[in-house]
């Protein structure tokens, strides 16, 4: 839930579809509501955002744009348009989101301009830093900047090897059984 000048948004869920309310903060009085849609699968619902006078949505088969005064859906964008194949999770950052599908990944301002997308296996974990972007991978580390999303950094690692990132994207740990790595950036 998100309360915004007087008006307070609540997800609801039913049945493995969402919704979002919009309340009067002031009087309770249900301003809209938005169309069912589906979540992503083993999810009970999946927050949302809001930015200027939008509500940005992400649901099983795409990103969701809709008014943040009517409720009106303004604009969706599939995944199947990035090439990154069925949703596995997202993660937002202060630019926008990081979109990993079962393909690849993809990269979303908050206006829902795509910025950039690749092919990457599986991403476990992200991490954000002032100026980089860490994605790790079941085998894979990517380090990218994070304005301009070029490529900074690639490490690859064997399966039952672990990578660890710090806070300050200055080192990241990989470990190799009882043997631990420290790299420096």
């Amino acid at each position: 839930k998100t309360l915004h000048d007087e008006t307070l948004y609540v997800k609801m869920a039913r049945r493995n579809q969402t919704y979002i309310h919009a309340l009067n903060a002031g009087t309770g009085e249900l301003m809209f509501t938005t169309e069912r849609i589906r979540n992503r699968h083993d999810t009970d619902f999946d927050p949302f955002y809001l930015h200027e006078n939008t509500i940005i949505d992400l649901a099983s088969n795409g990103i969701l744009f809709y008014d943040r005064h009517t409720g009106a859906q303004i604009e969706q964008i599939p995944f199947n348009d990035l090439d990154i194949g069925r949703l596995r999770t997202y993660f937002p950052y202060d630019e926008g989101f990081v979109i990993v599908g079962v393909r690849g990944l993809a990269f979303a301002d908050i206006r829902g301009e795509i910025r950039h997308s690749q092919r990457m296996e599986e991403v476990v974990s992200f991490h954000e830093t002032e100026d980089q972007l860490f994605l790790v991978g079941a085998t894979q580390l990517k380090v990218l900047n994070k304005e301009s999303l070029n490529e900074v950094f690639t490490a690859d690692y064997k399966p039952g090897e672990h990578i660890l990132t710090g806070n300050t994207g200055k080192h990241w740990l990989h470990i190799q059984g009882r043997t631990i790595h420290v790299n420096l950036m």
